[in-house]
C-alpha cells in the first residue's frame, strides 16, 4: 500500500521549502531577529510537516515502517525543540533591546 502522489508530492514541497526557509533565516543579513523570526517559522512548519508524514507513515506502513517513523519522529521533536530555543532567544533580545538606556532631552530626569 502506498500513499497518493499528490500527497507524497505536497509533503515533499514542504520539506524542501521548510529547509530552505531554514537557510534563509540562518544566512539573514538584516537583524538578528528577523532571522530567527525567519528560522522559527521554517522550524515549525518542518516540524508540523515531518510529524505529519510520520503518522501518515504509521498507518499505510503499521510495524514493517518502525525505522523510518522513529527517524522522522526525530526531526519533528528536533525542530519542535530548537523552536523552544529560539522563542527563548526572541524574549531575552526583547529584554535586552528595552534595558538599553537611551539618553533623555535636556532638563529632564528618571
Amino acid at each position: 500500500m502506498t500513499m497518493p502522489p499528490p500527497i507524497q508530492a505536497g509533503w515533499e514541497l514542504g520539506l524542501i521549502v521548510g529547509g530552505l526557509m531554514g537557510l534563509a533565516g540562518i544566512f539573514w543579513p538584516g537583524r538578528l531577529s528577523t532571522g530567527l523570526g525567519v528560522e522559527l517559522a521554517s522550524l515549525l512548519m518542518l516540524g508540523a510537516i515531518a510529524a505529519m508524514y510520520g503518522l501518515a507513515l504509521v498507518a499505510v506502513s503499521g510495524r514493517q515502517g518502525v525505522a523510518a517513523v522513529a527517524f522522522i519522529f526525530a526531526v519533528s521533536a528536533g525542530s519542535l525543540w530548537r523552536s523552544g530555543q529560539i522563542v527563548l532567544d526572541l524574549r531575552r533580545l526583547a529584554l535586552a533591546g528595552q534595558s538599553v538606556a537611551t539618553p533623555l532631552p535636556e532638563g529632564e530626569s528618571a
